[in-house]
């Protein structure tokens, strides 16, 4: 009966904890987590923390910590970059380690194409020592925790001009097999394109249009952004039949950047409905 709990829960972990790629509303801040093309694309220096969490009534409470630094090698006409995730929800929990090489290709008008190569390790956990549903024998299996780590490789390409993004990425190319969770990483393809209209006025627009899919689901959402006199950030995004969200922060002298985003996914689905989502960006051009 204690392997058929163990086994129960696995499985359910396997539903919730299934989305091996961790979701930010503002993904443009820490881009490179998922196309590592676009590692030191725009400036000498970036560092980033990101924190995407819920205040979740049920008391689930899932979060996502991004870290990550770049830094180009304009000699070499590259970057190279490096960060930590950590992803949490339910009985799931992922520390990651993941270390990027991008090479820029220049071409006329400072348009550039751009390739990308990622190499991470996964660390993963699954623990039940609260169960995520009331509880089907008892006495309860004494707590438990399982884990296992596994290296991981993605790869994108970006073609950039000045106004125009257009990016596309493959990551967990290998598809780790987590043998130990009964759970298998999915291959995921990422694909994003965005234009500034107005850049360098008093107001510019920068719509993001951006596709995920684990060739089994998909998802499409526009993110909208709007800078004004390069200082005020207002936005809002929008994932048809899913998220809705607003965006706010501020930029200084495009030297540090704070941004906060408010999504609400609707219809509820499972406890993580409502996310806050805040970021730190810094960047040095010298």
């Amino acid at each position: 009966m204690k392997r058929f709990y163990i086994v129960f829960l696995l499985l359910i972990n396997q539903v919730v904890f299934s989305q091996n790629e961790p979701l930010f509303t503002q993904f443009w801040n820490n881009y490179s987590l998922i196309n590592p093309a676009s590692t030191a694309l725009k400036t000498k220096h970036y560092a980033n923390v990101q924190l995407r969490k819920s205040f979740s009534e049920y008391g689930y409470n899932p979060n996502t910590i991004s870290l990550q630094y770049e830094k180009s090698l304009p000699y070499y006409n590259s970057g190279i970059g490096g960060g930590y995730v950590f992803d949490a929800r339910a009985q799931g929990s992922s520390n990651k380690l993941y270390l990027n090489l991008a090479y820029h290709i220049p071409l006329q008008n400072e348009n550039t194409i751009n390739c990308g190569v990622s190499i991470d390790y996964q660390y993963k956990t699954l623990n039940y020592i609260k169960p995520a549903a009331p509880p089907l024998i008892s006495p309860l299996p004494k707590p438990s925790v399982i884990s296992q780590g596994k290296f991981n490789v993605n790869f994108g390409i970006i073609y950039k001009t000045k106004k125009l993004q257009l990016g596309i990425s493959l990551t967990q190319i290998n598809q780790p097999d987590f043998d130990k969770l009964l759970l298998k990483n999915k291959r995921y393809i990422f694909a994003s394109a965005s234009y500034e209209f107005g850049k360098g006025n008093n107001i510019s627009y920068i719509p993001t249009l951006f596709y995920r899919s684990d060739f089994v689901l998909k998802a499409i959402e526009l993110n909208n952004l709007v800078k004004i006199k390069n200082i005020i950030l207002l936005g809002f995004t929008i994932r048809p039949r899913d998220t809705y969200g607003f965006m706010l922060g501020v930029d200084f002298n495009e030297k540090f950047k704070l941004l906060y985003s408010y999504d609400l996914i609707a219809p509820a689905a499972f406890y993580d409905n409502k996310f806050h989502e805040v970021s730190m960006s810094f960047r040095i051009n010298k």
